[in-house]
Parts: C-alpha cells; sequence; structure tokens
C-alpha cells in the first residue's frame, strides 16, 4: 500500500517502517493472509449503494477504487512489523481507540439485533461495528502468533485472554474472519504474472481493488464513539 494511494490509517510517518523486515516475523501464509484480510474488510460492490439490514452507520458508506500492496519483501507495513510499542500503538489508532459506538433511541429502535443498554444504564446503548471486531480478532491472532513477545512468561496468557482460553478465542475469530470473507466476497481477479525465479506464472495480489471508504467509517466511528 503506497503512502499517497492507499488508505490513510495513520500518519505517514507510522505507515510503515523503513527497515528492511526482521529475520523473526509471521509465517509466510499467515502474513498474507493477514495483509490480504486488512484491506478485505473494506470490501463490496459498488452495484449494492445501500445496506439490506439497517445499520446506525450506513450513511457513511461511500465508494473508491484503492490499491492492494501485500508484498512481503522489502518495505513492511507497521502493522505486521516487529512487535513494538509503536507496532501496538499502530494497532491502537486503527480501532481501539473508538470501538465502541454510543446510538441515539431513534438509532436503537432500527436495529435489526437488539442491543441491551451498557452496563445497565439504560440511557446508554452501544454497539461495536463488525469491521472493528474483525480487525480485533486480526490483532489477536498477530499476537498469538509472536507469543513469544506477547503471552506472560507464568501464566502464558497473552492480554485480557488467559492461557486457557487462546485456542477458542482464536477458532472463534477464524471463524469469524472466515464468515466476513465469504459475505464481503471481493470479487476483484487477481492476475498471474511470470516469475523468472520460479519459472512459472504466480498470482500477483498488488491489483486496485472497489472499496469503501475507510476514513468515512472512522469519522461516523469517532463521532459516536462511547
Amino acid at each position: 500500500m503506497s503512502s499517497d494511494e492507499g488508505y490513510k490509517l495513520l500518519p505517514d510517518s507510522l505507515n510503515y517502517i523503513d527497515d528492511d523486515p526482521p529475520d523473526t516475523t509471521f509465517p509466510f501464509l499467515f502474513q498474507q493472509f493477514a495483509l490480504l484480510r486488512l484491506g478485505a474488510l473494506r470490501q463490496i460492490s459498488p452495484l449494492i449503494s445501500s445496506q439490506l439490514l439497517y445499520s446506525p452507520a450506513q450513511d457513511a458508506i461511500a465508494y473508491e477504487t484503492r490499491p492492494f500492496s501485500v508484498k512481503i519483501e522489502g518495505t513492511m507495513a507497521i502493522y505486521f512489523g516487529e512487535p513494538s510499542g509503536e507496532v501496538d500503538q499502530a494497532w491502537k489508532e486503527l480501532y481501539g481507540d473508538f470501538d465502541l459506538s454510543q446510538l441515539s433511541e431513534d438509532e436503537v429502535v432500527r436495529l435489526p439485533n437488539k442491543t441491551a443498554p451498557y452496563s445497565g444504564d439504560p440511557t446508554k446503548h452501544v454497539v461495536i461495528l463488525t469491521v472493528f471486531h474483525q480487525l480485533h480478532c486480526v490483532n489477536v491472532l498477530r499476537k498469538v502468533f509472536r507469543s513469544d513477545y506477547y503471552a506472560d512468561p507464568v501464566t502464558g496468557d497473552i492480554g485480557s485472554m488467559l492461557h486457557a482460553d487462546i485456542p477458542l478465542h482464536v477458532t472463534h475469530c477464524l471463524d469469524f474472519l472466515r464468515q466476513g470473507a465469504m459475505c464481503a466476497a471481493d470479487l476483484s481477479p487477481i492476475p498471474f504474472i511470470w516469475d523468472d525465479e520460479v519459472q512459472d506464472a504466480i498470482p500477483n495480489p498488488d491489483i486496485v481493488h472497489t472499496c469503501r471508504k475507510w476514513e468515512n467509517v472512522v469519522d461516523w466511528a469517532r463521532a459516536h464513539k462511547m
């Protein structure tokens, strides 16, 4: 994802790590999946102009074309750099500061799935947009794959996840992301290019997609921040 045409999820100074990728990083297949998944979260056909089910954020829906960049070698998006405080902060700013959204009474009564009052306060009704839970799941998988860095050396807990609950949490996240990918069903064709090293044609996922404008979603979430 280029700094001038990709998603402006963070200031340019935080979008990339200029150093070469470290030797210790995610397994190749997981990194491919995670990078592709971050983009796939934003996919939808432009032929569908509205939600079939009501969403309080539906007025934020707008479309644009954006290129994906999922190269493994070279400059790496900061979200998948070697674990560090800077990487964790990037993930927090990606969704963690505004994932809980407070709704008005008018918005609450229109929800297709009812939501309970937050912490028992009947004046507060909150939801989490699915995309933010999807990002949470990608972040969970990232931390589990780097448990050498994130796990408590004594208990094995990773943040608020108890060690005994990690397998169930990972299974939930994988299946939640599977259903999300099938629901979004990005139909952008991935072409093949010739690779001299392997002497064969290989997929080239660095292509342009039709995407929902991420900035619009973030603006809505910030305006409704709990």
